[in-house]
């Protein structure tokens, strides 16, 4: 990789983020601790980002329909687990899709800035 760099020195972080897993707030924290001595999600961010990859799964893979292994791992499930699993879907409001996309950018935000001071 060291070889390359001096062609495709742009696109290091692309190659880097393909080895990395980088899917949830815990693997995140960890390659950013590991590299930097910095955590950018704090203990609440992280439970609510997993809520977020969640929902997000719920509705990619299963059309939004409430599924036992969604509501058992849901934080603010509000559907009884045996009478609401595979027969209610998860709702998406406004608010809602505002409030992640506010919590989302707050996020990138810390990530993105986090460490440049750690760097300085």
């Amino acid at each position: 990789m060291l070889h390359l760099t001096h062609s495709f020195s742009y696109k290091l972080g692309f190659i880097v983020a393909e080895e990395r897993d980088f899917g949830s707030a815990e693997t995140i924290n960890e390659l950013f601790l590991d590299l930097l001595k910095i955590t950018p999600f704090s203990k609440d961010e992280m439970e609510v980002y997993s809520q977020f990859l969640n929902d997000r799964n719920l509705l990619v893979h299963h059309g939004g329909v409430f599924t036992l292994k969604y509501l058992s791992q849901s934080t603010d499930a509000i559907v009884d687990i045996e009478h609401g699993s595979h027969y209610r879907s998860l709702e998406v409001t406004h608010e809602g899709l505002i409030d992640w996309v506010e919590f989302l950018l707050k996020i990138a935000d810390k990530i993105s800035s986090a460490p440049q001071k750690a760097l300085l």
